[in-house]
């Protein structure tokens, strides 16, 4: 294994710019890239206002044995599996497409995603902002723990869907 060579600022800017001209700059969008985005029904939320939001549903369920205290206190991935156990799958569904699907980019991110002309690209976030923007993204990776485990199974059903309908 190679050592990693640090390097001054200026130079590296200098290296990525050589590697997109030669289209091997290859981007990797994470769940942060359209927090703030005008979805559906609300606004895409950031990290801690979804687990903010997830805890309230948890609770707000009646059947959950847990106080708040014991809840905020959990990790992420611990959170998203009382509300896959604890939240009904209608109220879920609800959830997620009020705040992930509808969303529409900032003109900055749109011209991030299409003013360089990427090989292609990885998206980790579960909305449908990127694909929306009508950009070919070859791959669709979702991180296979926490919360992502059930996002999966949602994420393709809905990516399904979509394509039903445009195809009737």
């Amino acid at each position: 294994m190679n050592p990693i060579d640090i390097i001054e600022y200026e130079e590296g800017i200098k290296q990525l710019v050589k590697y997109a001209i030669r289209k091997e700059l290859i981007p990797v969008f994470g769940a942060g890239f359209t927090a703030g985005c005008q979805s559906i029904n609300g606004i895409v939320p950031n990290g801690k206002r979804a687990t903010e939001s997830m805890c309230d549903m948890i609770l707000n369920s009646g059947s959950c044995p847990l106080q708040k205290c014991d809840i905020t206190e959990m990790d992420f991935s611990e959170i998203s599996d009382l509300f896959f156990e604890y939240v009904s799958r209608d109220e879920r569904a609800t959830y997620f497409e009020d705040f992930y699907t509808g969303v529409v980019l900032f003109q900055h991110q749109i011209d991030f995603l299409t003013k360089i002309n990427w090989p292609y690209a990885y998206t980790l976030n579960i909305d449908d902002g990127i694909e929306k923007t009508r950009i070919l993204i070859l791959y669709y990776l979702i991180i296979n723990f926490g919360v992502q485990r059930h996002l999966k199974e949602y994420c393709i059903n809905y990516m399904v869907m979509q394509n039903m309908k445009a195809n009737i």
